[in-house]
């Protein structure tokens, strides 16, 4: 299987978590936090929102739905051949990823 990562825009996301919401529906079948791969981080004090996602989220097979709830077309899910041209873009920024602890 091809990793495929996740991009989005810059300065663009809501905050609105919906994609939260997608991903776990996708992966549980549940609505919530903890199933979901994606997370949003809201500044306290700008109110500026930006996706995370974990680690696991390169290699999990999914629907991308994702990107089809995320009503501003924030993210978009790439395929390895195309990120270069994509970092060669301001617009599209990777998201950034870390390591969900398990609990």
């Amino acid at each position: 299987m091809e990793a495929k990562y996740l991009f989005y825009q810059l300065n663009r996301c809501t905050g609105c978590q919906l994609c939260i919401m997608a991903c776990s529906l996708a992966r549980a079948e549940v609505c919530g936090e903890e199933e979901s791969l994606i997370s949003i981080l809201t500044h306290p004090n700008f109110g500026t929102s930006q996706p995370i996602v974990d680690q696991t989220c390169m290699w999990e097979e999914c629907d991308e739905r994702c990107t089809q709830v995320c009503a501003p077309g924030v993210l978009y899910v790439s395929e390895q051949k195309e990120w270069g041209k994509l970092m060669e873009n301001p617009d599209w920024n990777p998201v950034p990823v870390y390591v969900k602890e398990k609990i």
